[in-house]
């Protein structure tokens, strides 16, 4: 017992909750696992879940994999780009589960596959989190030869599918006179303007069940690479990807961004100077004060 409260606290500490939150998504996620695949809460902790997921998608598919024989793959995805630097005004939108409702989209592999698909989303659209973990393992087991759904033809299918939907999207978006600063595997990032909304419907209604929805909308965003961005919304709030969660509740490293974001063209000896009456909160930006870049300053705080 005593291990195990230590280890607890431990992981508790690691996801910034506490312990009897910690144990308590646990829980939740164990039986939620054993309702989906009906199994048993050892089985969830004992098998793999490669092989839970395979086991439900053969069950509901009557898959066959000796029909198929390993090809090539497309491993890449050429149009992920980002323009480095501070933007302003910018909305980033996204796809909800891209990938799986490109297979409903195209009834690729087949219709049983596309069913399991759309009651898995709405699993997922009740808060069912095992069923999230499914629908973002579907594809990806499609190019795995132990996957009860192996199948490569249909993967290429699908992330060609994928890249040509994204490609389309960014040149209706700048043939509208919006600029598209990033864009990554299932989302995009544009410099919006009073008309963004009829935009966005006009590319939702090109597809019956691949629709994109407003993922951030931001006053201000620095973007590091396709991965890592740092920004502040329309609602003052700081988003953070791709760092570290924690910085996001620690109170001295978000001020001192929110103000390094919301004056790009400032001084940092006079952002220091101006704010000398909040000393707790300068004391990230000391180090820095020889530096009069913002980008290199940000990187290294969130470092």
């Amino acid at each position: 017992p005593d291990v195990i409260v230590r280890i607890v606290k431990q992981d508790s500490q690691l996801f910034n909750t506490d312990p009897v939150t910690y144990c308590t998504n646990k829980i939740t996620k164990y039986c939620e696992w054993s309702a989906l695949f009906n199994i048993t809460i050892d089985d969830v902790l004992w098998n793999s879940m490669f092989r839970n997921i395979n086991n439900f998608i053969r069950e509901h598919t009557n898959a066959n994999t000796s029909v198929h024989t390993s090809i090539p793959v497309v491993k890449s995805f050429p149009n992920k780009f980002v323009k480095i630097g501070t933007h302003k005004n910018v909305i980033v939108i996204d796809f909800n589960a891209f990938y799986p409702n490109i297979v409903r989209e195209y009834q690729i592999y087949s219709q049983e596959l596309g069913d399991v698909i759309t009651k898995l989303l709405a699993m997922k659209q009740k808060g069912n989190k095992s069923a999230k973990l499914v629908l973002s393992s579907i594809v990806g087991i499609m190019n795995n030869e132990y996957s009860a759904i192996y199948d490569p033809h249909s993967y290429n299918e699908v992330i060609k599918y994928g890249y040509q939907i994204i490609n389309e999207d960014i040149n209706q978006i700048e043939s509208n006179n919006n600029e598209v600063v990033f864009s990554n595997t299932d989302s995009i990032g544009f410099v919006y303007d009073d008309n963004h909304s009829e935009l966005i419907t006009s590319l939702n209604d090109k597809r019956v069940f691949i629709k994109y929805k407003i993922e951030h909308i931001f006053k201000i965003v620095w973007f590091v690479n396709v991965n890592k961005y740092i920004g502040i919304t329309a609602n003052d709030e700081l988003i953070i990807k791709g760092y570290p969660k924690v910085l996001c509740t620690n109170e001295s490293f978000c001020w001192s961004v929110k103000v390094l974001l919301s004056n790009p063209d400032a001084d940092i000896f006079d952002l220091l100077d101006t704010n000398a009456d909040n000393l707790n909160l300068v004391k990230p930006l000391t180090n820095f004060v020889n530096c009069k870049m913002i980008g290199p300053v940000i990187e290294s705080l969130c470092l």
